[in-house]
């Protein structure tokens, strides 16, 4: 894979604007296998590199939290797996909430209200497959709004400032204070989640294998969603950067293999 700087930093600049690969190939003028190998070594990267952002609440800060459902299935031979089934029927939703097996994947989103926001895919959704990823990222005493989904009544009696919006009775945002705005709602979650829809569909779907590598995609470039073109597409190389290209290749090797625990540990 040999191409020239100027080629190179156009590439991953496509990558910082959130371009397909084959749109990005078309522009570039390279092979589309090529874009593909970066487009994968650079969310590789980014994943590596996630663990040394901040923490996303801090004590006196407001946050949400929510849970999304992407369907995501096995794609062809993704990462070269022979699947042991026969093609998924397309057809209407099974009911209740997705899992890993049921090819809708739930992610999880955490935001910091002015600040940043993380998510993570998980098999499933439940009180003990968040707890430890709350644990990490929000600070004891912060201020925390969700729907009533059961899995975070854990919040108000583990220190946590809980506040809930119930989306089946019909709330959306309630003013707790009486001051006239509606401080407690999870609506800003839920524009991120309309943008990340939006960047699936730019894939034309996406193989559950490589769904968590794509995630950290989405939320490398939402969280600079403010910065310019140019310190985007910085971001990006420094990233690339800080990480051992024969660890990100490693990591790859175990997605593609589907080691799903692997990859996200905190999955269960």
């Amino acid at each position: 894979m040999r191409i020239d700087v100027r080629t190179l930093w156009l590439i991953v600049e496509l990558f910082a604007d959130g371009k397909a690969s084959v749109e990005t190939a078309d522009e570039a003028r390279v092979n589309r296998h090529t874009t593909d190998r970066l487009f994968r070594l650079l969310r590789a990267a980014i994943y590596q590199t996630r663990s040394l952002e901040p923490m996303v609440l801090a004590a006196e800060d407001v946050g949400e939290m929510d849970e999304v459902y992407i369907t995501a299935g096995l794609k062809g031979r993704a990462g070269g797996l022979q699947l042991e089934r026969e093609p998924r029927r397309r057809g209407l939703k099974r009911r209740g909430r997705g899992t890993w097996d049921s090819d809708r994947l739930p992610v999880f989103g955490l935001l910091c209200r002015g600040g940043q926001v993380r998510l993570f895919v998980l098999r499933n959704v439940q009180t003990e497959t968040i707890r430890p990823i709350v644990y990490q990222m929000v600070e004891r005493g912060a201020r925390v709004y969700t729907d009533g989904y059961c899995i975070y009544h854990f919040l108000s009696r583990d220190g946590y400032q809980h506040k809930v919006v119930n989306h089946g009775a019909g709330e959306y945002a309630l003013d707790l204070d009486g001051d006239g705005k509606c401080e407690v709602h999870c609506n800003t979650m839920e524009c991120t989640w309309s943008w990340l829809r939006q960047m699936i569909r730019t894939y034309r779907g996406v193989s559950k294998v490589y769904l968590p590598l794509y995630i950290v995609q989405f939320e490398f470039l939402f969280n600079r969603r403010h910065k310019n073109r140019w310190n985007r597409t910085l971001d990006v190389l420094q990233a690339a950067f800080q990480v051992n290209a024969t660890s990100a290749a490693d990591l790859l090797a175990r997605v593609q293999s589907a080691q799903f625990a692997e990859v996200c540990p905190v999955a269960g």
